[in-house]
This record gives structure tokens, C-alpha cells and sequence, in this order.
């Protein structure tokens, strides 16, 4: 039987793409999010900002964002990518396994909100995330770019099961919800589709 190798689109489509899914994000944070080192994702942010693809805001809160022109850019760019990897058939079934899960985990979200943080939405969670790490592995094995989310996944569940309560929901944190959240919009950005009911959050 024939292994079939892991995909690796080029670095300066993960960038875009990461900061794209964000929509602003710290070199931390896009490192997190495509798996590079920070030497290779400083080399691409300032190669898109050269190219007008993208552009860094200082303030209070710093970080890289698309500008205009890479929004227009990025799209065919992920389009050919995932041509080119052949995976967008393993993609999609993968996408419609994840929004089977979608209606549960929401529900999960507001029991574990409602109820004070209950230990009881901890364990429904491991189990939830036992289905979720199952059926994202083979897409995970076949195209690097989605190899990041079981282990971020993981470091919620790690950071949660070691008494940080803001790692299941709380916003812009690194929770489990977050990771969630940008795993959805991956999907939609890269099947090019719209949220519809059963898309839910």
C-alpha cells in the first residue's frame, strides 16, 4: 500500500493565510498558528508588507493585518494551493465530520458558562475533543497548513485540566473555543463557502 506524503504549501500562503483566519495577529501568534519559526514569519510578513500584502499596526496592540490588496490576493492563492495539494475532497469530508461536532460544542460552551464552570463540562470536553482529534488527523497528515490545530487543541485541554478556567471560552486567550473558532473559519476560507445555519458561530 502506498503512504501517501504530507502536503507543504509555501510559507508566504501559511502567513497570509493564518493572518487572514486572525485578522490581526502578533508574529507570536501567526508562529502558533502555522507551525514556522519565528525567523521564517519574520521574513514573510516583511516580504508581504514590501509587496503591499500586508501591513503592521504599533499602538497598544501590535500585530500584522491583510491590507486590501492582500485580501484580493489571498483567495486564488489558497485556491491553487489546495488544488495543487489534492486534498480538497479529504477537506471537505473532514469539514462536514467537524460541523457534526459544531452544534455539541456550542451547547458545551454555554452548559460550561451557565453553570459556573462546572467539572462535569471538562470531561464532556475531553470526550468531545477525543471525536474532534479523530477525525482531523488524516487531513492533518495529508496537508501540513491544518497540522497546528490538534496540538493547540491539546494545549487548551492542558491548560484547562490544570485549573486555567479562561482556556475553554474566554476570547482571544488561546482557548479551546478560540481554536475552535479559527479551525471554522479555515474551513469556510478554504472550501470557499458562506456560514449557513448549520454552520452555526
Amino acid at each position: 500500500m502506498t503512504t501517501r506524503s504530507t502536503f507543504v504549501g509555501s510559507p508566504r500562503l501559511a502567513v497570509l493565510h493564518a493572518t487572514r483566519v486572525k485578522g490581526f495577529a502578533s508574529t507570536e501568534a501567526l508562529c502558533e498558528m502555522t507551525g514556522l519559526d519565528a525567523a521564517t514569519v519574520d521574513a514573510e510578513t516583511e516580504r508581504a508588507s514590501a509587496e503591499g500584502l500586508m501591513a503592521h499596526r504599533d499602538g497598544r496592540i501590535t500585530g500584522w493585518m491583510l491590507t486590501p490588496a492582500g485580501r484580493e490576493v489571498h483567495p486564488a492563492e489558497l485556491v491553487a494551493e489546495t488544488s495543487l495539494s489534492g486534498a480538497r475532497e479529504l477537506i471537505e469530508a473532514t469539514y462536514e465530520r467537524f460541523i457534526e461536532l459544531n452544534h455539541p460544542f456550542k451547547v458545551l460552551c454555554t452548559e460550561w458558562q451557565m453553570t459556573g464552570q462546572s467539572l462535569s463540562c471538562v470531561g464532556k470536553l475531553l470526550t468531545l475533543d477525543s471525536s474532534t482529534q479523530l477525525i482531523l488527523a488524516p487531513m492533518s497528515d495529508a496537508v501540513a497548513r491544518f497540522s497546528p490545530y490538534p496540538r493547540r487543541f491539546r494545549v487548551a485541554l492542558d491548560r484547562l485540566q490544570s485549573g486555567d478556567c479562561d482556556a475553554f471560552t474566554k476570547p482571544l486567550s488561546g482557548s479551546y473555543h478560540d481554536v475552535w473558532m479559527e479551525l471554522h473559519q479555515d474551513f469556510m476560507l478554504t472550501l470557499g463557502r458562506e456560514r449557513s445555519a448549520a454552520d452555526g458561530h
